[in-house]
């Protein structure tokens, strides 16, 4: 029901392809269904809109340009999750391509206490709490992480050891200032 030319928010209210909520339909009806031709073209609508924003938006396509830095990070790991499930090399291979630019957009939001900080939508879920729009936020900083982990998964799935080893790094430095960060706070 909530699937048209992409995966769809609902198909009454809100019709477009948000990306967070697209990879958590994708993981399921890549796992009930086996078809992955949806998942890929979502995944490839997502990495196109990194010609005109840093890292990926919101909903695509789209005339609204909304950073939800959850979204991308989401996007990042369901591009892992996909080549686990469908085994589509090529497919992958391109996914790199566009991973490598969302990291470089991410890598030019790193502030200088190492930590990702980008005026943006930094929501985590409805949960009532207190996201604020800039200002270094943990959990982005947790799921970019956890975004490059899969990244770096999937680059070493393809024989990509540099990209691989380099993705790592940038996870482990990220969560290393969080880490001091957290001590800092007590």
């Amino acid at each position: 029901c909530c699937s048209e030319d992409t995966y769809t928010d609902c198909p009454t209210f809100e019709q477009p392809l948000w990306v967070g909520d697209a990879r958590n339909e994708a993981l399921v009806y890549l796992i009930a269904n086996g078809d992955p031709r949806l998942s890929a073209r979502c995944l490839r609508l997502t990495g196109r809109r990194l010609d005109r924003s840093p890292i990926t938006e919101s909903q695509v396509p789209s005339g609204w340009q909304n950073l939800l830095t959850t979204w991308t990070f989401l996007w990042m790991r369901w591009a892992q999750e996909h080549f686990e499930l469908t085994g589509d090399r090529a497919f992958a291979h391109e996914m790199i391509g566009y991973l490598d630019r969302n990291i470089a957009g991410m890598r030019n939001a790193i502030n200088s206490r190492g930590l990702f900080e980008m005026f943006a939508w930094n929501l985590f879920d409805w949960a009532a709490m207190d996201t604020p729009a800039d200002g270094i936020v943990t959990h982005v900083n947790c799921l970019a992480s956890l975004g490059l982990r899969q990244s770096a998964m999937l680059a070493k799935s393809l024989g990509e050891e540099e990209r691989a080893k380099e993705w790592n790094q940038f996870a482990d430095d990220l969560a290393a200032c969080l880490a001091v960060l957290a001590a800092e706070q007590g």
